[in-house]
């Protein structure tokens, strides 16, 4: 199986080369982070809910990396919504900070619209506040949904970890202020970039954050 259902009107799309794909189903769907090359469990998983590409108007980018961005060019009826930096990257085709180089992509999105911090953006069924979380790279965000208690964190912090400070334009002081922001959030499903749905209480969430930070500090 290729996806499974987090909330109602909500899924995750797991994929074995890209990172989750996340689809938030109302009156416009919209994805986040769509992934890489491995595209048959995106068409699969939206096939098998009745969705076909060209119902996909509204595409989220948690950051710049290849592996979350490279299935955009496959919904070409699709805004693609991302932070400025990223966006800088996508304009001057960065195959270095983008990873592009090493994972042998030359696709770089377009028709993008820009995302700023403390934006709101989403659909009938889901309101996503729009957070900066610099440190695994220098163009990441989340998003923040307080009434279904949903954070979308990319690649900033997984359970049981955080993103990799040690790339081309990571930082890990900016790590430590991102995860010090998120660690603030009322959620109880943490749906990260990679790996299963960790659905918990707030206080395990947030005992979750400060493990990371207390691993950041050791580094």
């Amino acid at each position: 199986m290729y996806f499974e259902s987090v909330l109602p009107n909500l899924y995750v799309l797991y994929g074995e080369l890209s990172g989750n794909t996340y689809l938030l189903l109302g009156k416009e769907h919209i994805l986040i982070d769509p992934g890489f090359h491995d595209n048959d469990y995106l068409f699969d998983s939206l096939k098998a809910l009745g969705i076909s590409k060209e119902d996909i108007k509204t595409i989220l980018l948690t950051h710049s990396h290849a592996d979350h961005f490279v299935n955009c060019k496959l919904f070409s009826k699709a805004k693609i919504y991302c932070s400025e930096n990223a966006i800088k990257l996508f304009k001057a085709k960065d195959n270095i900070a983008t990873v592009s180089l090493w994972l042998h992509n030359t696709y770089f999105p377009e028709h993008l619209q820009l995302l700023k911090n403390k934006d709101i953006i989403g659909n009938d069924n889901f309101q996503l506040q729009v957070i900066e979380t610099n440190g695994h790279t220098l163009n990441d965000i989340a998003f923040y949904d307080k009434t279904s208690k949903l954070l979308f964190s990319g690649d900033t912090l997984f359970r049981g970890a955080f993103g990799r400070v040690d790339l081309f334009d990571s930082s890990k002081e900016a790590m430590e202020k991102s995860l010090s922001k998120l660690k603030k959030l009322d959620f109880e499903y943490l749906c990260a970039g990679h790996g299963k749905v960790f659905k918990s209480t707030k206080q395990e969430q947030k005992e979750n954050i400060l493990q990371q930070l207390k691993y950041l500090e050791r580094m």
